[in-house]
């Protein structure tokens, strides 16, 4: 049994479960007990069956960006309550703008879900003392298998055990590029930024909106610093800029958004980017062909490719722009951090559907409904369902070494009211680089004043300079 809500875009009020038992079904369980003598039977798992009905709660998102995966939990619930029949499921997808105060709802009044789903980096690690280790309800086997925890993990323990991963590349039509006289049109591969701007010189000469994206939700913004962020500065710098030691203003801190600057100032970007949202923007204008290229996260390429067609869909990694040490590293993020908060009274429950979910079967099946990439060191792809999903492990994933996400090592604070807004400036022309990274030097000033210990980024990230050799 398994109950499925919509997730609101915030929560006010504590949410309350309620466990609706059929009449029927507790007369069953008393003439069980009647002819067992009371005795607890042992299912299948080999476990001691608890009679006593549980019910879990999970906060998810996910289905946005990886259509598939909802179907996905829904086989779950069943196999899991196979071997665990007193357990039954409720489950609200949150929506993207309400996951985050969903989140914080659940952590200030210590309830509403067993399991979540929360952003990775700060929405783990700043409250990580909310939830539990999860070396205390998941294998050793399944923690170490992990594909990237950086984002989740604080003080040696992993917190939260991202479902799958995003790498955020470029898309571009091919057609587009073949009839603005591209070169290699087919398979671009570009080697420089300028290489790029020569590419948008030629689509709008012939009348083509080179690059789209929608800013209207923020969002969009966290896969331009995600993405870029990495070639020119690390998550030491990060910290340096919340410990004092450097300002965001220094060159190596905001030089990621000349590019955009460079797309702006040569009108090569869609003109309605602040009234459309990132799906609108970065991913319905490039399916209708309103421009030529997007950037967007590469499990968003499927469903793109579906759509506009697989002989018109290309896709590139950035050149190497940058100087810090990642410059040559892939940017790779998680989504659906799977989280056990303290206030559940059933961590053990919570923690054996983890591992199910984590187990080389589902893992599998989460591919082969998805088409997504599990976040485990232990999945490879049997076969490829078509060219653009081999294209993606071929290029984006298979041997290559992992950064830092940027975007997510700032404070939700900083994030929101300063990393977010500092590119939407650039693109949009009211402000230059440099004036960007003052506006984010503000808000890092405003956040400290409130906060000026920064206790926990430090334990969090200085180890990381170890984790990404």
């Amino acid at each position: 049994m398994y109950i499925l809500k919509l997730g609101l875009n915030s929560y006010k009020k504590r949410l309350k479960r309620y466990v609706f038992i059929a009449v029927g079904v507790l007369i069953g369980l008393s003439l069980f007990f009647i002819s067992a003598g009371g005795k607890k039977e042992t299912g299948s798992s080999g476990e001691t069956e608890k009679m006593k009905p549980v019910e879990l709660t999970i906060w998810w998102w996910g289905e946005q960006e990886a259509p598939g995966i909802q179907d996905w939990m829904h086989e779950s619930f069943e196999l899991f309550q196979k071997d665990y029949p007193y357990v039954s499921f409720e489950e609200v997808l949150q929506t993207t703008d309400g996951l985050v105060p969903a989140i914080q709802t659940a952590i200030e009044t210590k309830s509403g879900a067993d399991i979540l789903t929360p952003w990775p980096g700060f929405d783990v690690v700043r409250n990580y003392e909310s939830f539990y280790p999860l070396k205390d309800y998941v294998s050793q086997e399944v923690l170490d298998n992990a594909l990237v925890t950086d984002l989740v993990n604080y003080n040696g323990d992993v917190y939260g055990l991202p479902l799958y991963n995003i790498v955020n590349i470029f898309v571009y039509n091919k057609e587009m590029f073949k009839n603005a006289g591209i070169a290699n049109w087919d398979n671009y591969q570009p080697d420089s930024w300028d290489d790029i701007m020569d590419a948008c010189k030629k689509l709008k000469a012939i009348g083509i909106t080179p690059f789209t994206i929608g800013f209207k939700d923020l969002f969009a913004a966290d896969w331009l610093y995600g993405g870029f962020g990495l070639q020119w500065a690390t998550e030491q710098d990060v910290l340096a800029v919340l410990e004092g030691r450097m300002k965001y203003t220094e060159p190596k801190m905001y030089e990621w958004m000349m590019p955009f600057y460079d797309l702006q100032v040569n009108g090569y970007v869609n003109d309605d980017l602040l009234s459309v949202d990132l799906y609108q923007g970065g991913i319905e204008h490039f399916i209708n062909e309103k421009a030529a290229m997007s950037f967007i996260p590469d499990t968003l390429i499927a469903g793109n490719a579906d759509q506009l067609g697989l002989d018109k869909m290309g896709a590139f990694m950035l050149p190497v722009m940058g100087d810090s040490i990642y410059k040559n590293y892939v940017n790779l993020s998680s989504a659906g951090n799977w989280v056990i908060g303290r206030w559940t009274p059933h961590p053990e429950e919570a923690g054996k559907f983890i591992e199910l979910v984590r187990s080389p079967e589902r893992l599998t099946a989460f591919y082969e409904q998805t088409g997504q990439f599990p976040a485990d060191k232990r999945f490879a792809p049997a076969q490829f369902k078509d060219s653009i999903t081999e294209m993606r492990w071929n290029i984006f994933r298979k041997g290559k070494k992992f950064g830092p996400y940027l975007s997510v090592f700032w404070p939700w604070e900083v994030q929101s009211l300063g990393t977010y807004v500092a590119p939407i400036k650039v693109l949009s022309g009211k402000s230059t680089p440099l004036e960007a990274a003052e506006l984010v030097q503000e808000q890092v000033d405003k956040y400290l004043e409130m906060n000026p210990d920064v206790s926990v980024w430090k334990n969090w990230i200085k180890p990381l300079s170890a984790y990404y050799k």
